[in-house]
């Protein structure tokens, strides 16, 4: 147990609240942060957890998943900080300091009663989720006297008028209710527009700084070193796996631009943008093996918004880029050519996704689909006859077949022996016509008279 807040540190201090057990939970659309016993902790603080909850997303500029996990990876001090700040703004009562204020809405305005010394307080309004915490006060929460929270004065008010209202009152409650509902929906657009898009700062940014880091290092960094940059930054902004392709495939062709507007120049362009995609195809390769079809969808979704709404002038190079893409098994030919007849469909809810451009992309690319068409009915027709001839056969010449191809492969690794025989006999051959040459030259040398020693006489 650890005190309320945490930054109190005297021992013998009353309130307390468990502490935070966090885990770090990795799956196929990136890391997250599960508060295990996040319901213990709200109800320490007397509040509903989804306070707490969509207080720490809007803090950390992150989503949420379910009850208690927030996206991306944050460590326990960041978290018990923002816990932190949560309690000091909607659980401390400015005056005494205890965190015994009681929340309560009056007149569309966040305020709090403190159980402890009665002090009535107006809270943070201007924070982003004071709106959803004064929609979502449950009935039975505040445990404050009607004359403490809204005062004797008040409350003779609220009477006297209850009792001239009739009908009045009866259509202000509905539309009391429909301004409510209305909110009700601006708060799930505000929602929708905190995720992140192709066209948030942050993708952006992200994008910039990922390729800063491969312009900086150069060779020096491995495929797997770039493939753990873009995880770990994709991770960092909570990215959605469309997201992550989306980043992965501009960070290592964005940097890249032409230098000219001669063909040469286009030119030069045009095989750089495929020679680095080639060097780096097997980042997308590993990352498609591990999110399977989806990441598949991803892939072509990133691939198709780079050439056609990005680089518009490139797309002479689409079918090069989608043979590479085929090669290094990123995309498989029965997926390019379910893609190409429009069975095989994009996720249209993403943001990457570009219903038209894909239309265009498709036409651009139309020289290798037909290139892969071609391929498979050729190979459908070798497989057609070879299966015809099987049939024709009868058993006994399928079998004398067989034989026959039993008798080749003998043969041939009988002449490969030999040939390898062969050739070992004729080194040693060669080894020992050299060694014989030696002896005959030492025999030789030894045949061959010394000079005789001077002698006066000779004279």
């Amino acid at each position: 147990m650890i005190n309320i807040p945490s930054t109190i540190e005297d021992p013998a201090y009353r309130y307390k609240m468990p502490r935070m057990e966090l885990k770090q939970e990795s799956r196929l659309n990136g890391v997250k942060t599960n508060i295990f016993n996040l319901s213990d902790v709200a109800e320490a603080l007397r509040v509903p957890d989804d306070f707490i909850i969509k207080y720490m997303c809007a803090e950390l500029g992150v989503g949420k998943e379910k009850k208690s996990i927030i996206k991306g990876s944050h460590p326990y001090e960041i978290m018990v900080e923002v816990l932190d700040s949560f309690i000091t703004k909607f659980i401390l009562c400015p005056k005494c300091n205890l965190p015994e204020i009681s929340l309560f809405a009056e007149k569309k305005i966040l305020k709090g009663g403190c159980r402890a010394c009665g002090k009535v307080s107006k809270l943070d309004n201007a924070h982003k989720i004071s709106n959803h915490i004064i929609r979502n006060i449950p009935k039975d929460m505040s445990e404050i006297d009607v004359k403490i929270r809204v005062g004797d004065e008040d409350d003779k008010s609220t009477t006297s008028k209850k009792s001239k209202k009739g009908k009045k009152g009866k259509k202000k409650k509905k539309d009391k209710d429909l301004e409510e509902s209305k909110e009700d929906e601006k708060e799930e657009l505000d929602d929708e527009e905190e995720k992140l898009t192709i066209e948030s700062t942050e993708v952006a940014e992200t994008i910039e700084s990922i390729s800063d880091i491969f312009t900086e290092k150069g060779d020096d960094m491995s495929i797997d070193d770039k493939k753990d940059e873009i995880r770990n930054q994709c991770v960092s902004i909570a990215a959605e796996r469309d997201l992550k392709y989306y980043i992965a495939l501009n960070s290592i062709l964005c940097k890249i631009q032409p230098e000219g507007e001669d063909q040469k120049a286009k030119n030069v362009y045009m095989n750089t943008i495929l020679l680095t995609f080639q060097k780096s195809a097997s980042i997308f390769t590993s990352m498609i093996e591990e999110d399977g079809e989806e990441g598949t969808k991803c892939f072509i979704m990133a691939m198709v918004n780079f050439f056609i709404t990005q680089r518009p002038d490139l797309d002479i190079a689409i079918a090069g880029f989608c043979k590479i893409a085929y090669d290094s098994n990123i995309i498989s030919e029965e997926v390019f050519l379910a893609w190409a007849d429009k069975k095989f469909k994009t996720d249209k809810k993403s943001s990457v996704y570009d219903k038209k451009a894909e239309k265009k992309f498709r036409k651009a690319a139309q020289k290798f689909l037909t290139w892969l068409q071609e391929a498979e009915e050729d190979e459908g027709e070798e497989s057609e006859e070879e299966e015809e001839e099987n049939e024709e056969l009868t058993e006994e010449q399928k079998k004398a077949k067989k034989m026959e191809q039993l008798i080749k492969e003998e043969k041939l690794k009988q002449e490969q022996a030999l040939a390898e025989s062969k050739a070992k006999a004729d080194e040693e051959e060669k080894q020992q016509e050299e060694e014989g040459q030696k002896i005959d030259l030492m025999a030789d040398k030894a045949d061959v008279p010394e000079e005789d020693d001077f002698d006066i006489d000779d004279i």
